[in-house]
């Protein structure tokens, strides 16, 4: 999917649409940064709970700014992936 966004506010309801009422995000539990070229590279991955029981969830993104501000951004996502144990 594509999404735009203009200002925080819009940003962060692009990104509370990925998680539903009943996602717990239980913490942080890895956070990688680099760059590549002139790009901005962030990797994340959370554990939590649903309605499933706990998953895990990775995502990363590419990114580019101008200003300050980001210009330009990417997501790919591992999707959540249920596990029987903690991440």
């Amino acid at each position: 999917r594509n999404w735009e966004a203009s200002d925080p506010a819009e940003v962060g309801k692009i990104l509370r649409q990925w998680f539903k009422d009943t996602v717990e995000i239980e913490g942080v539990v890895a956070l990688e940064t680099d760059s590549v070229a002139d790009r901005q590279r962030v990797a994340y991955r959370f554990q939590g709970r649903n309605e499933d029981g706990p998953f895990a969830i990775e995502q990363q993104v590419y990114y580019s700014e101008q200003g300050g501000r980001i210009v330009w951004m990417r997501v790919l996502c591992s999707g959540f992936r249920q596990c029987g144990s903690r991440v």
